[in-house]
């Protein structure tokens, strides 16, 4: 069986900061475990029996029966036969359509060494918008001490990068801890030591705030990766309402908290901090649901499987 994978990214695997450029790779690598086939990236000269299409439109016509488009939330592309959506948000739309949601990123801890020590500090990891920013120093302001991982923060027009060997990293690290007097700005980890080095530090929850101002009612369409990063860690999360995450935890509560507005944020890391909460089975549940091998299952059991 021959599959065709058309992306923009490349496979980096777990080197790297951000899910975005190793999504679809580190699904690839657990697919071969279910069913034998070659894959060919972005070559449009060979004919496939299946093509998967990762967040792109295709700049020729692939040479497939059946076309997999990956989107992160609206459908779109007449040279598809099967869609699905990144996001939770996103409604289904018919037979051929599915969701497909992002994944734990990091290597799984053993559960074994999963801490028993937590310290009193949440945590924040990824980008900082100004949305953002305003919420961890509302927490800050109340006493709620946070340790940030960013990737990207924008002064102005410009971009700060933190990652190590980044041009002026240590530079852009200062300055932002100047920006979070009340938090602790540390230098992001790539997925190879992730999750271990947040367990290690034994956060109380992980910070998951919308894109949005704090009460809107606006629902954020863009799933968060930062959520999935947390619970692969154990850790109980923080989640604003109207982040498409939010519902995970709504069905399944001891994941943490949802909070909506000042007063719930508040109230709700008051309760993160002081209480006890079911990490192992947090980490059973990311393990056992949302790492890569059940992101496989899904597109060969939606997509393949009835069709070989």
């Amino acid at each position: 069986m021959k599959v065709g994978i058309f992306s923009k990214y490349n496979e980096t695997g777990f080197g790297g900061y951000h899910g975005s450029p190793c999504k679809i790779f580190k699904i690839i690598d657990e697919l071969h475990k279910v069913v034998g086939f070659q894959h060919y990236l972005n070559n449009y000269d060979e004919e496939y029996d299946f093509a998967i299409v990762d967040r792109i439109n295709p700049k020729q016509n692939i040479k497939a029966k059946y076309i997999l488009a990956i989107f992160e939330t609206k459908v779109k592309g007449g040279w598809a036969t099967d869609f699905c959506s990144i996001s939770p948000a996103a409604r289904i739309t018919g037979l051929n359509h599915f969701h497909l949601l992002n994944y734990c990123h990091g290597h799984k801890l053993d559960p074994k060494y999963l801490t028993k020590k937590r310290n009193r500090k949440g945590v924040f990891l990824g980008r900082l918008c100004g949305t953002s920013e305003f919420k961890i120093k509302l927490l800050n302001s109340s006493k709620f001490s946070l340790d940030l991982y960013p990737i990207k923060y924008w002064r102005g027009k410009e971009v700060l990068r933190f990652h190590r060997g980044g041009e002026n990293s240590e530079a852009n690290r200062a300055f932002l801890q100047t920006i979070f007097p009340g938090s602790k700005v540390r230098r992001p980890i790539s997925h190879n030591g992730l999750y271990q080095a947040l367990n290690k530090k034994g956060y109380r929850y992980g910070f998951v705030p919308s894109i949005y101002g704090l009460g809107s009612t606006r629902i954020q369409i863009e799933s968060s990766s930062k959520f999935f990063e947390y619970i692969g860690a154990g850790i109980p999360v923080l989640i604003e309402s109207n982040v498409p995450e939010a519902k995970i935890v709504e069905n399944n509560p001891f994941l943490g908290e949802v909070f909506c507005g000042r007063g719930e944020m508040l109230n709700k890391a008051k309760a993160l901090e002081a209480g006890e909460y079911e990490y192992h089975r947090i980490l059973d549940f990311a393990q056992k649901n949302h790492y890569p091998d059940s992101r496989a299952r899904e597109i060969y059991n939606n997509f393949i499987k009835n069709r070989r």
